[in-house]
């Protein structure tokens, strides 16, 4: 079954959501590893395990969006064929 424009617009805006936002935490990781707060080791290294995770969660969603792209898109193929 083929997507319907609003479902591919929502699909769209999901995915340039999440690129967006692991680009952004990736440049937050990177200004917190220049600049680290003042806490102590165990916290730090929490807050970089957080993150690290936050990151690694966001691009799987990305993945996931992207694949169920390429899935609509297929299946629009078919149903033109």
């Amino acid at each position: 079954m083929a997507l319907t424009p609003q479902q591919q617009q929502i699909l769209e805006e999901a995915r340039d959501r999440s690129a967006k936002l692991v680009a952004e935490l990736e440049a937050k990781a990177a200004e917190l590893e220049k600049n680290p707060p003042k806490l102590t080791a165990q916290q730090l290294e929490e807050g970089k395990a957080a993150m690290r995770k936050a990151i690694v969660a966001v691009k799987q969603a990305l993945e996931n969006i992207e694949k169920a792209a390429e899935v609509a898109d297929k299946t629009s193929d078919l149903a033109r064929d």
